[in-house]
């Protein structure tokens, strides 16, 4: 979690100062590019210097969240091509949900 925020902080303050000039595509080019990039570059470089394992229920759990919020964000995107705020207060609901699910997964994980 903290290592989380502490990987999206520079993409947050990046965003909100391209949004605060009109550089909207921008600021959503930079976020999902850097979904792109660690889901692909990160991920098969850490692999191809050294491999490594992970449990199938984490990665299923991740990927479904992952393509919920990809069709959730193109589904408010659509809509008059804007995103407001109460589409962001859904979006960070959404992360919130996703976060007790993710704690309630691991939590179990541990007891087992």
């Amino acid at each position: 979690l903290i290592l989380g925020f502490g990987v999206c902080i520079p993409e947050l303050f990046f965003s909100l100062r391209a949004v605060k000039h009109h550089y909207d595509d921008l600021s959503v080019g930079d976020i999902l590019g850097t979904v792109l990039i660690d889901a692909t570059f990160v991920l098969g470089l850490v692999a191809l210097i050294s491999p490594f394992s992970f449990s199938l229920g984490t990665i299923l759990n991740l990927g479904l969240f992952m393509i919920l919020a990809g069709a959730l964000l193109t589904y408010f995107m659509q809509s008059e091509r804007t995103l407001s705020k109460k589409e962001g207060l859904y979006l960070l609901f959404f992360y919130i949900f996703f976060l007790l699910v993710q704690l309630f997964f691991n939590f179990q994980s541990i007891t087992l």
